[in-house]
């Protein structure tokens, strides 16, 4: 059911909760299968490893950059300053 607008939620319920409609509702929601929550171990563990790769990226460009420059060079940038 969508609701244009919060103050026609009073209304919304009101038809929800009629018995025919409420019958619907529960049966359409019986026949679903939610695998949502079974799905999220897989997103996340996804998310972790691609994490990791890119880390490991940047990491392994950050060693090269600071090994192509002098050290005396990035203690000298305008946006290091004092280091």
């Amino acid at each position: 059911m969508v609701v244009s607008s919060f103050s026609r939620i009073g209304g919304a319920v009101g038809q929800l909760l009629e018995p025919q409609r409420y019958r619907e509702f529960r049966a359409n929601a019986a026949a679903r299968v939610n695998t949502a929550v079974y799905e999220i171990r897989a997103m996340l563990e996804e998310i972790l490893v691609n994490h990791e790769k890119a880390a490991h990226r940047v990491w392994a460009g950050m060693e090269r950059l600071l090994q192509a420059v002098p050290a005396a060079a990035l203690h000298q940038t305008q946006y290091m300053p004092g280091l």
